[in-house]
């Protein structure tokens, strides 16, 4: 036979093939229920020392008739309260998924994961059956108001500030790490409100306390989003010896529940630029009595 009429034979022979074929040969996909939900599957959620609950909606395509569907949940920690199953009423599309915990009783230093999924047979298998949920715990930790006098926009034309009230958080991780929220809402009258944002100071050595390299995340103008940090960790990070930078004097004090970081010691960047100093008065900040 030439290659010609195998040819011929071989699509005789695959159409015959395709058209023995019936619409009873088809078998269609698993048949599921029409519950999903309607977020992104992996999710990272952070608690904080006053709010420890979330809740997550699901759904349903068939109103007409009242519904229980249950929750499989995986939490090894066991310390969150879970919703482990929904009631829909007749006519209802929509309910809710809880997840809580007491924020106090997670360790700081651990991230915890809890999956929750929908049971199979209510489960809608095309569409998002499952949470998959990562929660960092409180790693701040409110101390209450302080205050603090200094300029740290004096780079920008603008004033400084006396006895500015501000919170002040204290790492629960890192001993003698503290941090300033929203400090350069102070300025709101120049800056309107800015996001939230942070500025992080270590006196873990009262003889030589500094300010962290803080990004606040946002910008003031077109150079990029600001960070905040020190004369000291910029040293450090060009070699010098820590004692060296303590010797020249680039470093601050603590001393009866006050920092005071010398004039030009307190300094900022941009996201794109360099470092440039950010301060031209003393720095003080007043700690709140724990």
């Amino acid at each position: 036979m030439n290659k010609f009429l195998l040819n011929i034979a071989v699509i005789a022979t695959v159409g015959s093939i395709i058209s023995g074929c019936s619409d009873d040969d088809f078998t269609a996909g698993p048949q599921t229920g029409d519950c999903y939900f309607d977020l992104t599957p992996e999710q990272t959620l952070t608690a904080t020392e006053d709010n420890g609950s979330w809740d997550f909606a699901i759904h349903r395509s068939d109103a007409s008739s009242p519904q229980t569907v249950a929750l499989k949940v995986e939490d090894e920690s066991g310390l969150f309260t879970v919703t482990n199953s929904v009631s829909f009423a007749a006519g209802e599309k929509d309910a809710v998924v809880s997840v809580s915990c007491t924020p106090s009783a997670l360790d700081p230093l651990t991230d915890y994961y809890v999956n929750i999924s929908i049971d199979p047979q209510s489960a809608n298998l095309y569409s998002r059956t499952e949470l998959l949920l990562t929660i960092a715990p409180p790693r701040w930790k409110s101390i209450g108001t302080g205050s603090f006098t200094g300029n740290l926009l004096a780079a920008f034309g603008l004033p400084p500030m006396t006895d500015a009230q501000v919170t002040i958080e204290k790492s629960l991780i890192d001993e003698g790490v503290i941090r300033m929220v929203d400090p350069l809402s102070a300025w709101s009258e120049y800056l309107g409100n800015p996001p939230t944002h942070y500025i992080s100071f270590n006196y873990s050595n009262p003889d030589a306390v500094y300010a962290m390299k803080s990004p606040l995340g946002f910008a003031l103008n077109s150079s990029g989003n600001l960070v905040y940090g020190s004369l000291y960790e910029y040293f450090i990070g060009a070699g010098y010896s820590p004692d060296t930078v303590i010797g020249e004097g680039y470093v601050g004090k603590y001393a009866d529940g006050v920092i005071t970081i010398p004039a030009e010691n307190i300094c900022f960047g941009f996201s794109t630029l360099g470092t440039y100093v950010g301060n031209d008065d003393v720095f003080t900040l007043t700690l709140p009595t724990e």
